[in-house]
């Protein structure tokens, strides 16, 4: 009993230690796979840059034309918008119009019962009329008492007094007429017309609706527009906006009518370039008699302007990214690479342009693996061609 006590002791003892062993056998077989991985790496690097066996495809550069496009996105508005406001208060007797509706100038749209202001209208009537046969019976007085003033039956004092109070009650008959015109007129808006031929595009009353058309709480009766003829407005870089002046023709495409460009031309700009974004607000009229465009509508304005200067376009692809700088890949007439430093200029998406470090005509590495390196020998395959960024593109 006591043996089988010190054997299991023993086999403890050793746990740890096995343990050990285990651990240290197990980092060793990883270590070694490692550094067979790491080796086979650079025996195929090097076998690599002796054989040459790297395909790899070029594309020819080329130089951006006199002409470029120049596509930027926009908005579409009405040639003209306005809501439609009541100018006297009542409730809504009836509307004849609905979202939708194209109406003509001086249409009626709705009529408002305007019971308040009918009373006064009654009121501001029997006023003038009381103000009319109080200034006759002034002037007929002032008559007589001037006659009465020559006989000298009357002195000059009276007769001045009843003259004064003719011209008063007269002044008093211009007011009370001028209040009824004032309330004729008011009455007249209970009939709502529309300003300019357009199209309902809201409606936000309906009958029975109490409205009120004073101050800033005045009700909205209807949105109406007019859609003939758009409006575009883009926002221009600063470095375009010398070019963007009235007359300029563009080419309008929208989202439900892909590619499809619409004649637009610029009206007029902001003559600012604004601070924060560095652009120029341009303003585009664009006819549309069938209403087939929507107003509001997402689009893009693409321009065909002058290019600042000449110069290269590389892919994005081609590009190499390197802590000393980008660089592109050439391959020379034994099929050597060289790597060339360059310099980029402004980014179109799938193309760059490069200021300088390569020229047009020159043929580049499409798509570079990582590990190309500078004279390594590489096997040229069908040269790649490349298509422009849409609306960047020289011509």
């Amino acid at each position: 009993m006591n043996a089988g006590r010190f054997t299991v002791l023993a086999r403890l003892r050793r746990l740890p230690l096995v343990r050990i062993l285990i651990v240290l056998g197990v980092l060793g077989l990883a270590i070694s796979g490692i550094l067979a991985r790491i080796q086979a790496r650079t025996v195929l690097g090097e076998k690599v840059r002796e054989r040459g066996n790297f395909a790899v495809s070029t594309v020819v550069l080329k130089s951006t034309g006199a002409v470029e496009m120049l596509r930027l996105p926009g908005t579409a508005k009405p040639y003209t918008d306005a809501p439609i406001y009541a100018r006297t208060s009542g409730y809504v007797k009836r509307w004849l119009v609905d979202i939708g509706t194209p109406v003509k100038r001086s249409e009626l749209l709705a009529e408002i019962e305007t019971p308040e202001v009918d009373q006064q209208l009654r009121q501001a009537r029997a006023d003038e009329a009381t103000a009319a046969a109080n200034e006759a019976l002034a002037q007929h007085t002032a008559t007589r008492y001037q006659d009465l003033l020559i006989a000298r039956v009357v002195s000059k004092q009276t007769t001045e007094e009843k003259v004064a109070d003719a011209l008063s009650k007269h002044a008093a008959l211009e007011s009370a007429r001028a209040n009824v015109q004032r309330l004729v007129e008011l009455e007249s808006f209970k009939f709502i017309h529309a300003p300019f031929d357009g199209v309902v595009t809201a409606r936000k009353i309906d009958v029975g609706d109490l409205i009120n058309a004073s101050g800033t709480s005045a009700t909205q009766l209807f949105q109406l527009a007019m859609l003939d003829k758009l409006r575009i407005f883009v926002q221009v870089p600063q470095t375009y906006a010398a070019l963007m002046k009235p007359g300029v023709m563009a080419s309008v495409f929208f989202v439900t009518h892909k590619n499809i460009g619409v004649a637009g031309r610029v009206v007029r700009t902001s003559h600012l370039v604004d601070s924060a974004s560095r652009t120029l607000l341009c303003e585009l009229e664009l006819e549309n008699p069938r209403h087939e465009y929507l107003a509001g509508s997402y689009l893009e304005v693409q321009f065909d302007v002058p290019a600042p200067e000449r110069s290269v376009r590389v892919p994005a692809a081609a590009l190499m990214f390197r802590p000393d700088g980008v660089r592109v890949a050439q391959v020379d007439a034994h099929g050597a690479v060289k790597l060339l430093k360059i310099e980029i200029g402004r980014d179109f998406g799938n193309e760059v342009e490069v200021i300088s470090g390569v020229a047009a005509g020159q043929e580049v590495v499409f798509n570079p693996p990582d590990m190309l390196t500078d004279g390594q020998l590489v096997e040229v395959v069908v040269p790649t061609t490349v298509k422009s960024a849409p609306g960047t593109g020289g011509h």
